[in-house]
């Protein structure tokens, strides 16, 4: 609870100024970037994975056809969470406050439901390997173990990992074009966009701007990845903080990371008159996660 003693210094008009984040350049959501954003009116949400057959037979004359088969794979289950917080102020510390911008709760409290939304839409990025959190099918995000329906598997990570650089992001690019759809046929997915902690903008700017293949001592080779992949661009995750070395790629897969809004960020001012409280609160109810690992390259530097 906000009382008097918390703003002590607040009521005399003695400051020359307040430092807050007021004043700090917004920054720009990445999840429109990372996510597919819809709405929902569910508590939960299950995706199902099926393949149908990858080839057909050749067919003798007179005889019949092959039967074939579908085959039904993982699924997976994203539930609408609830997130919320209140701040309460005594009615003593509003209305004795010389400074209007200080209780400022509903701010504060918007602010904090934006940079929670950012920070475990980046969070996502930052488990992609970590065994504690598992999709459908029973791996992490990014792993050499993903399985298709008949029980082989795939991989959506780099096989030797590197710094971001031209070679690098030409091995991804080539990668992705191998990753199998449903059935086990290569699907000539392509890379959209880079995903990055912010230490590496820089290095992106170069591989993906420089109009001569960026390496040492070239003055002939042109970038190719400029020239035939135009549209990839990079986005700097900042709230992605716990490596400065790691990054991703996402593919135009149909299906790609997920997120759900069951209810839009609410939020209200309750007044206890008895007590002399005031109370302001903001809520939601969303839900996210990895459906097809397809829609993403990991690389673990």
């Amino acid at each position: 609870m906000i009382t008097r003693n918390a703003v002590f210094d607040t009521l005399t008009k003695s400051l020359d100024g307040i430092v807050d984040d007021r004043d700090m350049p917004s920054t720009p959501s990445v999840l429109k970037e990372l996510y597919q954003m819809s709405s929902t009116d569910q508590a939960y949400i299950d995706l199902q994975e099926y393949a149908g057959p990858p080839y057909i037979g050749a067919k003798e004359e007179g005889e019949g056809m092959t039967v074939l088969d579908m085959q039904r794979g993982y699924g997976t289950r994203i539930w609408m969470r609830t997130y919320g917080a209140e701040m309460t102020a005594t009615q003593e510390t509003i209305e004795d406050g010389k400074y209007e911008e200080v209780i400022q709760c509903a701010r504060y409290l918007r602010e904090a439901a934006d940079n929670t939304r950012e920070l475990d839409g980046a969070l996502l990025l930052g488990r992609a390997w970590n065994t504690d959190y598992l999709i459908g099918d029973g791996q992490p995000m990014c792993s050499a173990s993903h399985t298709l329906p008949d029980g082989r598997t795939w991989s959506n990570q780099a096989s030797t990992t590197e710094a971001p650089s031209y070679r690098a992001l030409n091995v991804a690019r080539a990668s992705v074009r191998l990753y199998p759809n449903h059935a086990g046929i290569r699907s000539g997915l392509r890379l959209e966009k880079i995903f990055h902690p912010p230490e590496q903008d820089g290095a992106w700017d170069a591989i993906l701007l420089s109009p001569m293949a960026p390496y040492a001592g070239n003055v002939t080779e042109i970038n190719i990845v400029r020239e035939k992949d135009s549209r990839l661009r990079h986005v700097s995750v900042l709230q992605l903080v716990n490596t400065s070395t790691n990054w991703f790629g996402s593919t135009n897969n149909p299906v790609g990371l997920k997120w759900y809004t069951r209810v839009a960020l609410q939020s209200g001012t309750e007044v206890d008159k008895r007590r002399g409280r005031i109370t302001y609160w903001i809520r939601e109810r969303r839900g996210h996660g990895p459906v097809d690992p397809r829609c993403i390259y990991g690389n673990q530097a």
